[in-house]
């Protein structure tokens, strides 16, 4: 079940030869933005300093969506946008692995906070933060805003994540990917599909294609190199 991948970038060809999508316009920005106001900032600021969070990078991972949080006693594998929960632990592992020292937020609407608690234990990653449970939009925004990247489903964080600057990877169930990408052609954002039996399946995106492409996108190549570099200097 190979995954396929499309970039939201219009002007950037990347190292493994990804679509591009049609360059934009002359003259017209297409990048979507979203301005945090600095109260917001500040509020961030406490925030995550009641966490221990203060000064320290982070990853944002939004794996729910109101598709698979709302389906009540019907199993979220039903929902388009659901991906196997051990699918998003080996992402987080490799997260981990590459980012050794920045925490990893899980975030979400309160609903979505037993799904990451889940994949959270089944990580079994250190450094993990489930903040589902507390996370207006006047958090969320300046939260994304200041995140080192975000990986996610194609949800209404992954948009605004974009449009904050963020480099995110979203993954997408049957959606068009390149009518309904997060950002304009500008935006760091990556859309990954796949396929099963020949259609378009978000069960068809692999964990190792998800990692790739945060890596590529990024920028982590070169963090997981100066972690290294770190490490072995400490050794």
């Amino acid at each position: 079940m190979p995954a396929s991948r499309t970039t939201t970038s219009a002007i950037r060809p990347t190292s493994r030869g990804y679509g591009l999508l049609p360059a934009a316009k002359p003259g017209v920005a297409r990048a979507a933005r979203i301005d945090v106001a600095a109260a917001a900032r500040r509020e961030l600021d406490c925030w995550l300093a009641r966490r221990g969070l203060a000064g320290r990078p982070f990853v944002v991972i939004h794996p729910g969506s109101r598709h698979v949080a709302r389906r009540w006693l019907r199993p979220r594998s039903g929902a388009s946008k659901y991906w196997p929960e051990a699918h998003w632990a080996q992402v987080v592992r490799g997260v981990r692995e590459l980012r050794p020292d920045a925490a990893i937020l899980f975030s979400g609407a309160g609903a979505e906070y037993a799904l990451n608690a889940e994949i959270m234990r089944l990580a079994g990653a250190s450094d993990l933060h489930n903040v589902a449970d507390d996370l207006p939009i006047t958090t969320l925004l300046p939260l994304l805003e200041r995140a080192e990247s975000m990986i996610c489903v194609d949800t209404g964080p992954a948009h605004a994540a974009a449009a904050l600057g963020c480099p995110t990877v979203a993954l997408f169930g049957t959606a068009d990917a390149e009518l309904y990408r997060p950002g304009g052609a500008t935006t760091p954002a990556l859309a990954l599909t796949g396929t099963v039996d020949g259609r378009q399946n978000i069960l068809g995106i692999r964990p190792e294609s998800v990692i790739a492409a945060w890596i590529d996108l990024a920028g982590g190549i070169q963090k997981v190199r100066d972690s290294v570099k770190s490490s072995v200097t400490r050794g």
